[in-house]
């Protein structure tokens, strides 16, 4: 499976993106059009390696315990709503889970709070129970399948090696589940009941109030080894603040004989709860319902396998070993005869000029010959990510890096290798000669960046991104970092500001489309009402000459400051003023008008033309002939130009018009032209 399988669907879920990749499939983030709503689909892609009856039973055993899980209701449980399969890939639809895995909670630095841990060990008991009494082990344990959700609700996810125990399909001879988890009867290849989850549950805890597990080791066979036959490490030795009772609780949870621990979930989640109630930090919506009121086997009850699935089992293990002890008896003799061999082997076996030791046992062998390479030893090597807990690859054919992070180095690899981080969030890679690979390899990752285009309507806007103000305006591209929510602030002047929330997303897709284009709206209007005078009308006009209305009327201007004029041409009256309007408010502003008067004007020779400026500015206007009797005009200064009939000059004069009855006159005599 591939990620071209990210535009595809598996029955009516349509593929939005890929969520992650394990070691035999993939998950997928992809919509539900029929109900609308989210899910994950975990796919089992990567078995075409396998042999032929391999392939087959572990597609079965992926169905069929995955139809059993999805019969499990319980609030910590993740929500399993279909199973099907698509061109030969079986796949579950489950519930979409918002949160982050316990995993990334169990180094140093980044621990939760003790009595988190144990609401998160009570809850997930709680969950477990519900799955041992419908007969359902689910095998794999482990902070990494412990997810913590936003709300702060915990789920057990991946029940992908989940077992039925009505059921008898069981792969023979074959480890299922993370060895640092396993509880001892897991490893040895007994027959396992549901207190193997709880063992499991407990390494858990352990490590997240710790950051260390209790069987540590260099490899995997030395935590094997140690976790049959070594007692855990006192968790008191690591942490001296965690309550007294803990180290009981551990001594008992991680016994060595199933018998000696708790016997069911519900068991394991009573002793937790005396120790936070011990703290003083019980929830008051933490109950754990009494054993007698569940129906149900408990987790030692759970029905074992059917004794000739059992029987097949031993017998194969034995049949197993007696194999392997042949084969050993064979090559030690064959080795011990090298030393008599024929002559034309030469008398120093070992010796460089001839044929080598193991090309002699290949022949002799025959068959056996591929079995026994006599090639340096496999090294196990631990690889860190910086940040920790990011999914790796190993691109180089012929490597295996397990679950665990190890990478598995044949001891005769002489090409480089590359590891490269898989997580979608970050990127990285190291490419490293198998001579420069040390007791370790870490790993540098970096948040992976994407390059978004960005516009505006109206275009030319400022861009404030996570409170830093940018010095891009639109439209122009925005680097951002995947996985990781971002908050933008677009700003035009004369437009009001838009905020815009990206969620975090795994591909760029989402957040281009929101960023096409930004529309800025313009802010809400305001009203105006200027006073109406009393003696004449007044028009109000903005400073480029519009008229807007009249004194008087509800006007609906921009937010801010207006520089309007007030007129009224028929008494020759001009005002600026200067107001403030309000989004979304409503202003009066009171004016004080001039009284009214009259104007004669009067000259000699007579027929001459009168124009007139108002003392608030303006142009001049002809406001008659003489004699020119009773023109209203209202009160104070006023320019008067009286123009000579017969074009010899004019009569330029500022009259204070005077309000009320009485008229002001304005007289040119013969000598009063210029």
């Amino acid at each position: 499976m591939t990620s071209s399988n990210e535009s595809q669907t598996f029955g009516r879920y349509e593929v939005e993106s890929l969520l992650g990749r394990g070691a035999v499939g993939e998950v997928y983030l992809a919509g539900d059009p029929a109900l609308s709503r989210k899910v994950a689909i975990k796919v089992l892609s990567s078995v075409d390696g396998l042999p032929a009856a391999e392939q087959e039973e572990t597609r079965v055993r992926f169905l069929r315990e995955a139809r059993n899980a999805a019969a499990l209701n319980h609030p910590n449980i993740v929500t399993i709503y279909d199973v099907g399969e698509q061109d030969g890939h079986p796949y579950i639809a489950m519930e979409y889970l918002r949160g982050v895995s316990l995993d990334r909670h169990t180094k140093e630095g980044h621990l939760l709070p003790v009595q988190k841990v144990l609401e998160i060990g009570i809850h997930a008991a709680l969950a477990l129970d519900e799955a041992h009494r419908a007969a359902i082990i689910h095998r794999d344990i482990k902070p990494a399948n412990l997810v913590l959700l936003e709300d702060g609700t915990l789920k057990v996810a991946d029940f992908g090696l989940a077992k039925d125990v009505r059921t008898s399909l069981t792969a023979t001879q074959t480890l299922l589940g993370t060895p640092n988890y396993m509880a001892p009867e897991q490893i040895a290849g007994r027959t396992i009941d549901g207190r193997a989850d709880l063992f499991s549950l407990a390494v858990s805890l352990y490590e997240l109030l710790t950051g260390q597990r209790p069987f540590s080791g260099d490899t995997i066979s030395s935590v094997l080894y140690r976790i049959v036959n070594d007692p855990p490490m006192p968790i008191g030795e690591l942490r001296d603040d965690l309550p007294g009772a803990l180290e009981h609780f551990f001594t008992s949870a991680l016994a060595k004989d199933a018998d000696s621990r708790p016997r069911g979930g519900n068991e394991f989640a009573q002793q937790l709860h005396a120790i936070l109630a011990s703290m003083g930090g019980v929830p008051s919506n933490l109950k754990i319902p009494p054993p007698s009121a569940i129906d149900g086997p408990t987790s030692s009850q759970l029905r074992r396998e059917e004794p000739e699935e059992e029987e097949r089992r031993r017998k194969g293990r034995g049949a197993t070993l007696m194999r392997s002890l042949l084969l050993v008896i064979v090559l030690l003799a064959l080795v011990a005869g090298a030393w008599t061999m024929p002559a034309w082997l030469g008398q120093d076996p070992l010796g460089k000029t001839r044929r080598p030791v193991e090309d002699w046992l290949s022949a002799r062998l025959g068959g056996f010959g591929d079995a026994i390479r006599l090639t340096a030893p496999e090294r196990l090597v631990p690889v860190f990510t910086n940040p920790g807990q990011l999914a790796l690859r190993v691109v180089s054919d012929g490597i295996l890096l397990d679950e665990t992070g190890q990478l598995h180095l044949p001891g005769d690899r002489k090409e480089a290798i590359v590891i490269e981080v898989a997580d979608p969030c970050y990127e990285g890679s190291r490419t490293l000669a198998p001579e420069e690979i040390g007791a370790s390899i870490s790993l540098e990752a970096k948040p992976r960046m994407v390059s978004v285009p960005v516009d505006s309507n109206p275009s030319k806007a400022r861009i404030t991104l996570d409170t830093r103000r940018l010095d891009q305006r639109t439209p122009t591209e925005l680097p951002l970092q995947l996985c990781q929510s971002h908050v933008l602030l677009f700003s035009v002047k004369g437009r009001v500001p838009r905020e815009l929330s990206l969620e975090a997303a795994q591909t760029r897709e989402p957040w281009v489309k929101a960023l096409e284009v930004v529309s800025l709206d313009p802010p809400p209007l305001g009203t105006l009402v200027v006073s109406a005078g009393r003696s004449f009308p007044v028009a109000v006009y903005d400073r480029r000459g519009r008229r807007l209305g009249k004194a008087g009327e509800k006007l609906r201007l921009t937010p801010g400051t207006h520089r309007l004029v007030l007129a009224s041409s028929k008494v020759l009256y001009r005002k600026e003023i200067s107001v403030q309007v309000v989004s979304g408010d409503q202003h009066t502003e009171n004016v004080a008008y001039p009284a009214l008067g009259s104007l004669n004007v009067f000259s000699i020779p007579a027929d001459a033309r009168v124009l007139a400026t108002p003392g608030g500015g303006g142009k001049a206007r002809e406001i008659g002939r003489t004699p020119l009797k009773g023109f209203p005009v209202v009160a104070g200064e006023l320019e008067v130009v009286v123009e000579h009939p017969g074009g010899q000059g004019s009569h330029r004069e500022v009259v204070r018009v005077r309000g009320g009855a009485k008229s002001t006159d304005l007289r040119v005599g013969m000598g009063g032209w210029q």
